[in-house]
C-alpha cells in the first residue's frame, strides 16, 4: 500500500510526457472570450505546472487573457504571479519585473490574497536582486 502523494513525481512524469496535449486541450477549450472558472482554474494549473517544469510565456499569457475575460482579480493576480515568475525563470528580469509590479497592485484583501501578495513581493525582490546585481 502506498501513501497518498507518494507517487507524486510518477505524476509528474506522466503530465509532462503529455504537456502538447494537456496544452492543445485547454488552449483549444479557452479559443472563446468567454471564460468560466474550471477553465481559468485548468489553466493556471497547467501555467504552474510548465513554470516548474519547462515554463512557456504563450501558455502563461493565454491564462492571464482568460482570468482578465473572467474578470476575477483573484484569478488575475495569480496568473501574474505565475507569469512574472516564469520570465523570470527563464531570465527575462525586466519583464519579470513589469509583471510582478502589476500582480502586487492587484491583491485582494482576503487572506488567500495576503500570501499570493507575500509570493508576489518574494518573487519581486528574487528579480530585483538580479537586475540591481549588474
Amino acid at each position: 500500500m502506498s501513501l497518498p502523494g507518494s507517487n507524486l513525481q510518477g505524476q509528474c512524469q506522466a503530465l509532462a510526457r503529455e504537456d502538447i496535449n494537456i496544452q492543445s486541450i485547454l488552449v483549444n477549450a479557452t479559443d472563446h472570450t468567454d471564460s468560466n472558472d474550471q477553465l481559468v482554474q485548468a489553466l493556471l494549473a497547467f501555467s504552474w505546472h510548465q513554470w516548474d517544469t519547462k515554463p512557456l510565456i504563450a501558455v502563461a499569457e493565454h491564462t492571464l487573457n482568460m482570468a482578465k475575460a473572467n474578470r476575477n482579480k483573484q484569478y488575475i493576480a495569480e496568473t501574474l504571479l505565475c507569469l512574472g515568475s516564469s520570465y523570470s525563470e527563464i531570465n527575462n528580469y525586466i519583464e519579470a519585473k513589469r509583471v510582478l509590479e502589476e500582480c502586487s497592485q492587484l491583491m485582494v484583501g482576503d487572506h488567500f490574497g495576503q500570501q499570493l501578495g507575500f509570493a508576489c513581493a518574494l518573487a519581486r525582490a528574487d528579480v530585483g536582486a538580479y537586475l540591481y546585481s549588474d
